[in-house]
């Protein structure tokens, strides 16, 4: 990436309103807030880290931050700020910046992809948190967090998923997500936002994800709807083959807005080592979208699934 395109952190964190009267205040804000960015980066992980990480490097460091006083400010006087801080003001302002970003690196050469995915924040039961469960919308390529929201529970996702998806800009990207958000309505919106969408099918689609799998399972005498790609990657000892088999034979059958192609991404692992042998194959099954938006020719598939329990990436060109 090339830094000098990005936007300034620095501006887009300076529009957070600061909620203290000025009389009495040691830190000003914006200093502050950077301050909990870079010891972030620097693996800080907790408000105590990120008062030891300002200690630690001294003066010097914390005068490049804008903060006037040779002190770093302490625990509790980060979590007075953090608990008094707008949090809808500094999530548009984040927000704001990470679009600005992506605008600034966008590739000519591939599609923008969105993964959705909702994940409980660490502890937060034990404290009794309340709305601890969050809904991030993810940059594929830039890893960086576009938008996010919170709710009570995983339960809520589906019910909250149209005000995240409003907030972002989805014309021209395509949007991957879990199992859970495979209906009707969420293609919908996705798709009056402008955006494609890849979504995955699986048990709780029982019908759909058994038509998909008898298009495929008639491979040959469906033969001049569908249209395959294969990638090859080596990682050490361990050989993965991806192949993928897009078909529009489903075209006009299901209830989902758009919908072009069914999709089937079967995952063949090979693993030699001094003691056996191991192979492993894995299968999905997909819905996408191929609007003129992204040429009626050409469609590419770029779907990160990104989560702390594995990381999934599925690439390929086909031809329709």
């Amino acid at each position: 990436m090339n830094t000098r395109n990005v936007p300034s952190l620095r501006d887009a964190l300076a529009e957070v309103p600061d909620f203290r009267q000025a009389q009495g205040r040691r830190y000003e804000l914006l200093p502050v807030l950077l301050l909990c960015c870079v010891a972030v980066m620097c693996g800080a992980r907790s408000q105590s880290a990120i008062a030891d990480w300002g200690a630690n490097y001294g003066a010097k460091w914390l005068a490049r931050l804008g903060i006037r006083r040779r002190r770093a400010p302490s625990q509790p006087t980060l979590h007075r700020l953090f608990k008094g801080l707008d949090c809808a003001a500094l999530e548009r302002a984040v927000s704001g910046w990470a679009e600005a970003v992506l605008a600034a690196e966008s590739g000519v050469s591939c599609l923008e992809g969105l993964a959705i995915d909702g994940k409980t924040l660490r502890g937060s039961a034990g404290q009794g948190a309340a709305q601890s469960h969050l809904i991030s919308a993810l940059s594929h390529r830039l890893g960086l967090v576009m938008a996010q929201l919170a709710v009570t529970d995983k339960s809520h996702e589906l019910g909250h998923l149209e005000p995240l998806l409003t907030a972002l800009i989805l014309d021209g990207r395509v949007v991957t997500c879990d199992a859970l958000h495979t209906h009707a309505d969420v293609a919908q919106m996705i798709v009056e936002g402008g955006g494609d969408y890849l979504l995955p099918v699986k048990d709780n689609q029982p019908t759909l994800r058994s038509d998909i799998a008898l298009v495929f399972a008639h491979a040959t005498t469906l033969a001049d709807t569908i249209t395959s790609a294969q990638s090859v990657d080596a990682h050490g000892d361990r050989i993965e083959t991806r192949r993928l088999r897009a078909s529009t034979a489903l075209v006009g059958y299901t209830d989902f807005p758009a919908h072009q192609t069914c999709s089937g991404v079967a995952a063949h692992d090979y693993e030699q080592t001094h003691w056996k042998d191991a192979r492993r194959t894995r299968l999905w099954h997909h819905l996408t979208t191929s609007r003129a938006g992204f040429g009626c020719r050409v469609v590419e598939v770029v779907a990160r699934t990104l989560a702390y329990r594995e990381q999934t990436a599925l690439c390929a060109r086909c031809h329709l």
